[in-house]
């Protein structure tokens, strides 16, 4: 009898580990950015996209519920630019991916192959596949800023 019991009680505290350890990743991915996000200058806006960017077509065609985080906006160059994190799901089962989306028709620098781009009403997104650690999204808008530059 004592055997289930402690089967199930370790299971419980993996469980727990697991569940803190994630918890723990997210909170330290949003404070990393929120850092990074300050010493350039740019707003920190939490976990909300303005309405007047198009995230149905940007992130997701089909349409699909998007619950986005860690979202903050700046400019490169003359280039009005939204970064954040997104969940989109579909039914029970769902992905996630960090996005750099920037106001305007094209995107100056050629996309590495873990990303991808998406347009709709005069923006344009890359999007890497799967989520991004701080430093890569923050390495992409610095790169994008140095080409908006030149």
């Amino acid at each position: 009898m004592n055997v289930p019991i402690a089967f199930v009680g370790s299971i419980t505290v993996i469980a727990a580990y697991v569940v803190v350890r994630l918890y723990q990743g997210r909170r330290n991915r949003r404070n990393s950015l929120q850092i990074a996000a300050q010493q350039h200058g740019w707003e920190w806006l939490g976990d909300f996209v303005p309405y007047d960017v198009p995230m149905n077509g940007l992130v997701n065609p089909k349409g699909d519920d998007i619950y986005t985080r860690n979202v903050f906006r700046g400019r490169v160059g003359d280039t009005e630019f939204y970064a954040f994190d997104c969940t989109v799901t579909f039914g029970r089962s769902g992905y996630s991916l960090s996005v750099v989306a920037l106001h305007r028709q094209d995107l100056p620098v050629e996309l590495p192959r873990k990303m991808k781009e998406s347009r709709a009403d005069g923006w344009i997104a890359a999007s890497f596949n799967g989520m991004a650690t701080a430093a890569s999204t923050i390495a992409f808008i610095e790169r994008l800023g140095e080409t908006l530059k030149a």
